[in-house]
């Protein structure tokens, strides 16, 4: 009898995998280990906001949050020329171009809010545009060299929290191109770089990260976009993903919270390739002019509102 006991139970184990079509049963109530994961995520999201609020209160009024790092743009590009062709140059300052620091430069908000700040001189901006081009070429061999024969000063807009900001930027002539480069003309100094936790390795952060979201018009409901299972958590190797938000006066962070499949499984291996879900919430404040970042090291999102 222990001998059919012991097979019997080796079956039961053999049954289980993330192939079968029986139904999942109700999901049980929170473990031990759930909870306290739960409660690392909720700490790990009031120490990005405690890190922000400290780096808000310390910046310069009003606080400018770029989305993203300062990348040239182009411009006047005519139709036989290639914005790819003629970044893959190097491109080599030669010819006059001004010396002296801008005068009367500021930074505009949308809703008329502006900041006078210490521009980049013709030759600091485009050190900082070389520079940023050399970093995303990543080691590789310029095609050729163009040379950059003039600079004007201009203004253009930068993706930012409460923006776009309307900053003031070097417009760089090409030699024997319509296209012209424009870099910001902002220092480093003047943004406000959203904290990160360091990397730790051997204690990662929990939940799922994000770069993107949608509020709606009224900004009460924010959707984010992620990488996740194929199907829901109804199904074998299938997850669901929970959104809580957690808020502070100049901030949102929201905790991306994964939900396993909990009934009997089968034969087989899961699909472990990432695919796209959305999850949303309901903030209990509407988003307004506050930076939204993702609950794992605190990163800004991209929000999109309808």
């Amino acid at each position: 009898m222990k001998r059919l006991l012991a097979v019997m139970a080796a079956l039961a184990l053999a049954l289980t995998g993330c192939d079968t079509n029986r139904a999942p049963m109700d999901e049980p109530p929170p473990t031990v280990g759930d909870e306290a994961q739960l409660a690392r995520m909720r700490q790990q999201a009031h120490d990005i906001l405690d890190r922000w609020e400290a780096a808000y209160a310390a910046a310069k009024q009003p606080v400018f949050v770029p989305l993203d790092a300062f990348r040239p743009g182009m411009v006047n590009l005519s139709a036989p020329e290639n914005e790819k062709d003629i970044e893959d140059h190097r491109f080599v300052l030669d010819g006059p171009v001004p010396l002296d620091v801008p005068v009367g430069a500021t930074l505009r908000w949308p809703s008329g809010q502006t900041r006078a700040i210490t521009a980049l001189t013709a030759t600091q901006a485009y050190e900082a545009m070389t520079a940023r081009y050399r970093e995303e070429c990543g080691g590789c061999s310029p095609t050729g060299t163009i040379r950059i024969t003039g600079a004007r000063l201009t203004t253009a807009p930068i993706d930012a929290i409460d923006g776009p900001v309307t900053v003031p930027a070097w417009e760089f002539t090409l030699d024997g191109y319509q296209a012209r480069l424009v870099m910001a003309a902002v220092p480093a100094t003047e943004a406000l770089v959203p904290p990160e936790a360091p990397w730790d390795s051997a204690h990662p952060p929990l939940g799922l990260s994000f770069l993107t979201a949608k509020s709606t018009s009224d900004g009460r409901t924010v959707t984010v976009d992620f990488t996740g299972a194929q199907f829901g958590a109804d199904k074998p190797c299938g997850k669901d993903y929970t959104l809580e938000a957690v808020t502070s006066v100049h901030a949102v962070v929201i905790i991306v919270r994964t939900v396993d499949y909990k009934g009997l499984a089968g034969f087989g291996a899961c699909n472990m390739m990432g695919f796209p879900r959305t999850a949303s919430v309901q903030l209990p404040e509407p988003l307004g002019n506050r930076v939204l970042l993702e609950g794992t090291t605190g990163h800004p999102a991209t929000v999109t509102k309808a």
